[in-house]
């Protein structure tokens, strides 16, 4: 039960990585394209 739940706060914390990778691209390309 404990590695299980340790496993789960692995996966999200990359997927809230990979979200603000995506997020933090996108606000790139955008003031890119506003400059």
């Amino acid at each position: 039960g404990r590695s299980r739940r340790g496993h789960s706060l692995v996966f999200m914390g990359k997927f809230i990585l990979i979200k603000l990778n995506m997020f933090l691209l996108e606000t790139l390309s955008f003031l890119e394209m506003s400059i």
